[in-house]
């Protein structure tokens, strides 16, 4: 059975509609991940913080909570961590451990008013981050989504 790749992405942004409109163009970008949008909007105290999904219609993504949880996964998480445990109270070692793991994922989740971004430790499901020059900060699993358009001129790869 074939998995199809699902596309996530998040941004931090002073104005409502600038979140709104760059999370969408975004996810819209990253179209071949999935036509089955998701997306969550948190005020923080200067801002706002979005994060959001695509996946195919016949694909059930882990983030089928998002509205309760607060948290988007591309891969699959490792068994030592819960969807739960992100978007509560993972402790440190839980984090650390996921990371250290070999199995392929990604996920960001909304915490105190910030993006929290992991990845497995090998990077086979990268994660990239760009910035505009307005200072608006966004986090996508395709690359490609992050530089189309020229939006996000500095991208590089969390890992580095």
């Amino acid at each position: 059975m074939r998995t199809e790749l699902t596309g996530i992405a998040g941004i931090l942004a002073k104005g409502e509609d600038t979140v709104t409109s760059k999370l969408a163009m975004i996810l819209g970008a990253m179209e071949s991940r999935g036509s089955i949008v998701k997306t969550t909007i948190v005020r923080r105290g200067d801002g706002f913080v979005a994060i959001g999904i695509c996946s195919h219609p016949h694909e059930r993504p882990p983030a089928t909570r998002l509205e309760e949880i607060g948290v988007v996964v591309d891969g699959r998480l490792p068994d030592s961590l819960e969807l739960e445990e992100i978007g509560g109270q993972a402790d440190q070692q839980a984090l650390f451990d996921a990371m250290s793991t070999a199995q392929p994922f990604c996920c960001l989740t909304v915490s105190a008013g910030r993006i929290l971004a992991i990845r497995d430790v090998l990077g086979q499901k990268p994660l990239y981050y760009g910035e505009d020059p307005d200072g608006t900060g966004a986090f996508a699993s395709l690359r490609t989504a992050l530089t189309n358009k020229r939006c996000f001129d500095q991208v590089e790869d969390v890992a580095r």
